[in-house]
């Protein structure tokens, strides 16, 4: 059986050190197919390996854009200071 798909939303403020190790442990999940979805409000903040999108707007407003776009219908938000473990 297929890994279900989960949709993982990352609202991002500034500080590239914590969103890349938040995406980092998202990516290292076990069990599970991630698409990530950021949403920052940091314009020079890129990364090619996620769904990006920028909106200044605060956090309600950055998990209902993320929400938008997501493909799956379990949706997982998180700061861009959190790690999750990878189980």
């Amino acid at each position: 059986m297929d890994d279900p798909l989960v949709s993982v939303v990352v609202c991002h403020h500034r500080g590239r050190t914590l969103i890349d190790r938040c995406l980092k442990s998202v990516l290292a999940s076990e069990g599970v197919e991630v698409e990530l979805i950021v949403i920052t409000s940091d314009p020079t903040y890129v990364n090619a390996g996620v769904r990006q999108f920028y909106l200044e707007d605060g956090p309600a407003a950055k998990r209902n854009l993320g929400t938008r776009h997501a493909r799956s219908e379990i949706v997982v938000y998180l700061d861009d200071d959190v790690e999750i473990a990878p189980d």
